[in-house]
């Protein structure tokens, strides 16, 4: 009876532990936001599968089509983004549509669809060509597809403020995400060209447009960009914030004086340490808003010289339309 007994426990221990790791294939997300560009995967599965994950995958739905799709590392997370807007699309995704994805450890996803009912969609996909892309103007305004900006500036200032950097990558020897590739901190010796606030996700033809920008200037140091809110124009009195990552290391002080030059034109800007670390522009940056004519919207770019002891930024606006 003993015996039977252990047998009857090793067997369910055996399930529970394949169940666990199978468990372990899923993660499913909401169609919210900006999904039409990006899904961004789990940290948790993600980790799970540090050194498994292949850049290049593939999409499968229930009816068996498959489309070709791109892992990239944008802000330290994993996003499906080049070859997502063609699934979406194929599969009329709309916003509450709910979808499960179970990798098979063989650089595929298979996806199941559910609409906002909790009942799984059983339409056919729409016939498009997966393979073609519509040609990629980036010669006109960086604003030509709108940038998804943290929805209110109360909560860009409550939320802490974490490391972020550039969507760009270091070069990249295999086809799979090593676990140093989750961690900014392990590419030490890799210097992004462009650091941008907590809450700023860039489509790929902004991020190229940007990167197209940030190229002209050949800046020494990484570029500071960021996007004009009500506070930092119309404030009482207005105040520009400044991401800690930035922050901490390229404007190493409390308290001190900042020269912001433009066209030739000086101002000098107090900069003051402010809450989680980060550094924010104070008196003198009201007039150099009003004298450059900024508006809600407008996309900043800080370009850091250090000229002796004294810091100048020299700062490249773009206009919103």
């Amino acid at each position: 009876m003993d015996s039977l007994c252990e047998r009857s426990k090793k067997k369910n221990a055996d399930y529970c532990c394949d169940h666990v790791e199978e468990q372990d294939n899923y993660f499913f997300k909401v169609m919210i936001g900006d999904f039409r560009e990006r899904i961004t995967i789990p940290d948790a599965f993600v980790k799970h599968f540090v050194g498994k994950l292949a850049r290049s995958i593939k999409l499968e739905s229930r009816n068996g089509r498959t489309f070709d799709a791109q892992i990239t590392n944008n802000y330290n997370k994993l996003v499906i983004q080049s070859g997502w807007n063609a699934f979406a699309s194929a599969h009329d995704l709309k916003v509450g549509d709910f979808l499960l994805f179970n990798y098979n450890g063989i650089s595929q996803l298979e996806v199941l669809i559910f609409d906002p009912s909790g009942c799984e969609k059983v339409q056919s996909c729409l016939v498009i060509n997966n393979t073609g892309q519509e040609p990629i103007d980036i010669s006109s305004s960086f604003y030509d597809v709108p940038i998804n900006s943290p929805q209110s500036e109360r909560s860009n200032q409550v939320n802490k403020i974490v490391n972020i950097s550039s969507s760009r990558s270091p070069p990249e020897a295999s086809g799979y995400f090593s676990q140093s590739e989750y961690d900014l901190e392990a590419h030490c010796d890799f210097v992004p060209p462009y650091i941008l606030p907590s809450g700023i996700l860039l489509t790929d033809v902004q991020t190229k447009k940007l990167d197209k920008r940030v190229q002209a200037i050949q800046s020494k140091t990484p570029i500071y960009g960021c996007i004009m809110t009500k506070s930092s124009i119309y404030a009482k009195p207005p105040n520009l914030y400044l991401s800690r990552k930035y922050s901490e290391i390229y404007l190493p002080f409390d308290n001190g004086t900042v020269i912001l030059e433009r066209h030739g034109k000086n101002w000098e800007v107090r900069c003051r340490a402010a809450s989680y670390k980060r550094r924010k522009f104070t008196n003198g940056w009201k007039q150099f808003a009003r004298d450059n004519s900024l508006k809600v919207g407008d996309f900043c770019l800080f370009e850091l010289l250090k000229k002796k002891k004294q810091y100048t930024m020299i700062v490249h606006i773009v206009r919103k339309k």
